[in-house]
């Protein structure tokens, strides 16, 4: 696969790794298998909540998100699905 078929990165947030890559998948209506997923920064807690910083990781989808289905009208039904409609 080249990498002019990839498409741009995106960096997510979270408060731990699994919640920065949880919400990039999210963003982009992808699975982890359809993804690179590259950490960026695992982020800390800090001491008693102090100095504490968000994770961060980027995500390169492998593929271009599929188009969402698009209903067929009924004029552009094939034979079949007419007679089938008329039972």
């Amino acid at each position: 696969m080249s990498e002019n078929s990839l498409m741009q990165p995106i960096d997510a947030t979270g408060a731990s790794v699994e919640e920065a890559i949880e919400s990039g998948l999210a963003k982009l209506g992808l699975t982890r298998n359809e993804v690179i997923i590259e950490i960026v920064e695992e982020g800390s807690r800090g001491v008693l909540g102090m100095g504490a910083r968000a994770a961060v990781v980027r995500l390169t989808p492998l593929r271009q998100p599929s188009p969402s289905p698009q209903r067929v009208s009924p004029n552009k039904r094939s034979w079949k699905q007419k007679r089938l409609a008329r039972c």
